[in-house]
């Protein structure tokens, strides 16, 4: 806000008025991020084709096994940079079991894997909210929907959690995008991969060496019919949340006041 002079008919100075000049458009979030964004990336898909491979991670891996203090701090970054660097969250519950063992290693999966999903979330509020919330104004269907999501946020994303095969990784960032408030993602997030998580912990302890974990993670995959019940879940899963969402547009229309008749 800048402050300038208006002047009277007789050439004196009249008292200062405010006058609000439009802000200039923030520069592109995207843009500035691309580059270390894509340095990120490429440094997780290297870390992740190592850790499958035998060689130097391998090794680091079983020697990390041999202390505890030290996989505890290496596995508690990785839970962190996993969640905006879109890395599997299942693959470092293997290797937190293997590390730490079953409950040490779930001890510390389940504030860590939060606080990355939390990450991507935080990011894809801070990157593309605005864009949506402006987008959603345009058109009273979004509107309904983002509304809708914003008063079931921890149903909806408690759901999704439960769900066999949603994308976590990507859905960070999109709830990100939505009104669902911090508190209510990161709860519920916990809570809907708590089950998923203790087991794939417990896996990753059974393993005698990294060669039987990669075994686990290969026969973990399985064939056709192993995906049968996981896609039937994921089918009620989504009814769920359509009947959350429902059930929210129908009460937010309810509330709405009736227009006056003419």
């Amino acid at each position: 806000m800048t402050r300038g002079r208006r002047g009277r008919a007789d050439g004196t100075e009249g008292r200062y008025t405010a006058r609000v000049l439009p802000s200039s458009p923030p520069p592109g979030r995207l843009a500035r991020l691309a580059r270390p964004a894509a340095a990120l990336l490429v440094v997780a898909v290297a870390a992740a084709l190592a850790a499958l491979a035998p060689g130097p991670a391998t090794r680091a891996l079983e020697a990390l096994r041999q202390s505890a203090p030290a996989a505890a701090a290496a596995l508690a970054a990785a839970y962190v940079a996993s969640g905006p660097l879109l890395v599997p969250a299942p693959l470092l519950h293997l290797a937190a079991g293997f590390a730490l063992g079953p409950v040490t290693g779930s001890l510390l999966a389940i504030p860590a894997s939060t606080a990355g999903a939390c990450a991507a979330f935080g990011a894809g509020r801070w990157l593309v909210r605005e864009r949506a919330a402006r987008l959603a104004a345009r058109s009273p269907a979004l509107a309904g929907l983002d509304a809708a999501l914003g008063a079931s946020g921890f149903r909806v994303v408690l759901l999704l959690r439960l769900a066999p095969f949603a994308p976590f990784t990507v859905l960070n960032y999109l709830l990100g995008a939505t009104p669902v408030p911090l508190r209510a993602f990161a709860l519920a997030s916990l809570l809907g991969s708590l089950p998923g998580l203790v087991v794939s912990v417990y896996v990753g302890s059974l393993a005698a060496d990294v060669t039987a974990l990669r075994a686990t993670l290969a026969a973990g995959r399985g064939g056709a019919g192993a995906l049968i019940l996981p896609a039937l879940g994921t089918g009620a899963v989504l009814l769920a949340i359509a009947w959350v969402l429902r059930r929210s547009l129908a009460a937010a229309s309810a509330a709405r006041p009736t227009p006056p008749p003419r």
